[in-house]
């Protein structure tokens, strides 16, 4: 069985891969004409059944051409590049529609950061401040695109020069909320876009307690910020313990309906979470600190930049003497030295600069 027969089984039926499984043991043929009780599972009989009453050649060759003249790249559960803590999940999905670099997806230690669309001034404040932190700490961040927490999580990835991974609950090609191109464009850049639904599927409501699932099963952990009591990202916490991940919940005024939800996750076993530390040490395995997210970013650095910060290292790494080694003018080195500062690569202690990678 091909890439595109897992198309086809994606688009036109709901499948399991213990079942596709089955299907590829078996001289089973997606395209084939519908044979009835194949199997001796009823439940797979009566999918096959439902897939055969919806399955449309001329539709799916249209998903194939679009797919072929576009940026999207097609994932499969048994692609080595499938996110392995997602294999894990009862009920993966069998195909990944994917924009952006799919190699974040393995190998990276993946946190969720979710909470209400409506966040009050301390949820936002909360939500920079420790995704910030996770990501100077070296998590990817995942979240679902969605208005309020999740845009914040993806946002504040990117300014800190983090990665991060949206899933979506509609289409790849459909931008929800239509406000948040601007996020879409920066996801892709920085880290990965995935959805498990065809080309043009709507944002409809019951996509997303489903998108859920491949939020917390592609993480370590679920970050819940704010949350109501009825809010979706309860869903996502649900989920994470169902798959033995750890969930943790930041605090709130008890008389704020936004904080109704984090408080009662913490009251009946998630973490209380105040700072990244809370979380880090649910982790000490992964080992992950401040050295590591900057190596992976010295990429980024300009020629000038990463002259400057060897020249840091050979002990050169006082202001003067950096300018006559470098014969920079004054302004050009002391731009140079606020903009490493900034992004975390050096720090000043005692008048002297000292390179943190």
């Amino acid at each position: 069985m091909n890439k595109i027969d897992l198309i086809a089984l994606n688009i036109f039926g709901d499948f399991l891969p213990s079942e596709i499984e089955t299907l590829m043991e078996s001289s089973f043929n997606p395209s084939s004409p519908f044979v009835r009780n194949l199997f001796k599972d009823k439940k797979l009989n009566h999918k096959l059944e439902n897939y055969f009453k919806k399955f449309d050649v001329k539709l799916l060759n249209k998903e194939l051409k679009r797919i072929e003249k576009s940026d999207i790249e097609i994932l499969t559960f048994w692609d080595e590049e499938y996110p392995p803590l997602l294999r894990e999940i009862p009920s993966p999905p069998i195909v990944l529609y994917c924009r952006g670099k799919i190699e974040t997806l393995v190998n990276n230690p993946m946190i969720a950061v979710v909470g209400t669309r409506k966040p009050t001034a301390y949820g936002k404040r909360i939500a920079k401040d420790l995704t910030t932190e996770l990501v100077k700490e070296g998590f990817i961040i995942v979240s679902g695109v969605a208005a309020g927490i999740d845009t914040i999580a993806h946002s504040t990835a990117v300014e800190n020069l983090g990665k991060t991974i949206g899933v979506l609950g509609c289409g790849i090609n459909v931008v929800y909320p239509s406000y948040n191109s601007r996020i879409y464009d920066s996801i892709v850049k920085s880290g990965c876009l995935i959805s498990e639904y065809p080309l043009d599927t709507a944002p409809l409501k019951y996509n997303f307690p489903r998108r859920n699932r491949i939020i917390a099963g592609l993480s370590l952990g679920t970050l819940v910020i704010e949350a109501s009591e009825k809010s979706g990202s309860l869903i996502t916490a649900r989920l994470a313990l169902e798959y033995n991940r750890n969930v943790f919940a930041v605090p709130g005024n008890i008389n704020s309906v936004m904080s109704l939800g984090t408080n009662k996750l913490i009251k009946f076993g998630a973490k209380l979470t105040m700072c990244v530390e809370d979380i880090k040490e649910e982790f000490p395995y992964l080992n992950f600190n401040k050295k590591e997210v900057k190596r992976d970013h010295e990429g980024e650095l300009s020629k000038d930049e990463q002259v400057l910060i060897e020249k840091i290292k050979e002990g050169k790494n006082e202001f003067d003497v950096l300018l006559s080694s470098t014969n920079w003018s004054f302004s050009k080195l002391s731009e140079l030295l606020t903009q490493l500062e900034i992004k975390g690569f050096i720090f000043k202690e005692g008048g002297r600069f000292i390179a943190g990678i």
